[in-house]
């Protein structure tokens, strides 16, 4: 069951919501008996026999690893409440219906439903059980369908813009999740590349974000100072995270292609912080 997938698009932090850890098995406690072991082993693989063939798969130990960095690096936004991540469609980005998708923690001796809310998000859980059990988070679509990505929104930012502190929040998160499944040889190479500082701290190192539709134009915006973004393509951008001239307040207004100029904002004199 322990089969991964690497975390190559690492915009994507694959399945699990915490709205509801309902599971018997997951409160199972340490003395349990031999046969309810049994038992909740087979029901583990009733699941897993009865499941989409080579489904998405995430390790969960990996996916803590980004919870932990958001935990770490909860200063970048502290007004955000909670990390969430976000599933859509990996040939258009938008348009897909998780509603009848089955996202679940599975293990040897815990297994239990993630729900995915009505706008394709979810909250990843804290089970230890799952993490002593090196459990996997599994999402019933074929493999390379879907991409999941982490979420971090101050309250207050408006549609078409965000919060450059909330998007290098998210970069912690992504980077925590593929050093966790990256090789030592892998994280050398990424050390060596950006001079030890990490790919969020580097301006040798350009993340990409996805907007979610296609951008016609990006302006940065900090107080009175206002430049152009010209690293962008179709609904992907790269903002500047490891530049330290722009503080984390600074807000990453779009232009999108479909969105006439009377429905657009602008960025407020003083942003959320």
């Amino acid at each position: 069951m322990n089969k991964r997938s690497h975390l190559g698009t690492i915009a994507v932090v694959l399945f699990s919501q915490a709205a509801t850890v309902c599971t018997a098995q997951s409160t199972m406690p340490d003395e349990a008996k031999p046969a309810q072991r049994a038992h909740a082993a087979s029901e583990v693989q009733s699941v897993t026999v009865n499941a989409i063939k080579d489904p998405e798969i995430k390790s969960y130990r990996s996916m803590l690893a980004g919870l932990d960095a958001f935990d770490n690096h909860h200063d970048r936004a502290p007004e955000a409440p909670a990390l969430r991540f976000v599933l859509s469609s990996l040939s258009d980005g938008t348009g897909f219906d998780f509603s009848h998708t089955k996202l679940s923690i599975r293990g040897d001796t815990v297994s239990f439903p993630i729900v995915i809310d009505a706008d394709n998000s979810f909250v990843l859980p804290r089970n230890k059980q799952a993490q002593d059990d090196n459990a996997d988070l599994i999402l019933d679509l074929r493999k390379g369908k879907i991409r999941g990505r982490p979420d971090v929104r101050t309250p207050g930012v408006p549609a078409n813009m965000r919060r450059l502190g909330d998007l290098r929040l998210e970069c912690e998160v992504r980077t925590a999740i593929a050093k966790a499944d990256m090789n030592f040889v892998f994280r050398g190479a990424v050390a060596a590349v950006t001079l030890g500082r990490g790919p969020c701290n580097s301006p040798n190192m350009h993340m990409g974000f996805f907007a979610g539709k296609n951008i016609k134009g990006v302006t940065l915006v900090s107080d009175t100072r206002r430049e152009p973004l010209t690293r962008f393509s179709g609904p992907n951008y790269f903002p500047p995270v490891g530049d330290k001239s722009w503080p984390d307040n600074t807000m990453v207004e779009f232009r999108f292609e479909d969105i006439s100029p009377a429905q657009e904002f602008h960025a407020p004199s003083n942003p959320p912080g």
